[in-house]
């Protein structure tokens, strides 16, 4: 679900930022507001958006993939926690 929110917080502008002072300045611990279903959700939290560079390959590699997943018929998650 996170990838799928890069292209609307580029459209915002609140991704990619500007300098590397976010590691240090508490951005990371902002809550990211207007992503549905992830009320209360810190940057920290998502993956991957710890960057400045907008034309980053693996990110943009990434969020190209995670729309290409609203495409498929099915999907298997692995996951080590039972499902109920």
């Amino acid at each position: 679900m996170g990838y799928l929110q890069y292209d609307e917080l580029r459209r915002r502008g609140i991704i990619p930022f500007k300098d590397d002072s976010f590691m240090e300045d508490g951005t990371l611990d902002r809550v990211v507001d207007g992503i549905p279903g992830m009320r209360n959700i810190r940057f920290k939290d998502l993956p991957i958006f710890i960057m400045t560079n907008p034309d980053d390959i693996l990110l943009n590699y990434l969020s190209d993939e995670a729309q290409n997943c609203l495409k498929s018929s099915a999907m298997i998650i692995n996951t080590f926690t039972e499902l109920s």
